[in-house]
């Protein structure tokens, strides 16, 4: 929720939320461009949960 809440708030997009992910040790075994599609959608899914509209 802490990364949700600054990319809502435009402080991280969400290149620099892959590039966190993989700075924390999270692999992919897929390119950068597929990987950030579920991101994208999973953020999504949260903003609709919680009711905040998110532009990405």
């Amino acid at each position: 929720m802490y990364k949700f809440n600054a990319v809502y708030r435009h402080e991280m997009t969400l290149p620099q939320l892959l590039d966190y992910l993989k700075k924390n040790n999270v692999t992919f075994n897929q390119s950068e461009k597929l990987v950030i599609y579920p991101i994208r959608e999973f953020l999504l899914y949260i903003s609709k949960e919680v009711g905040k509209d998110l532009n990405v």
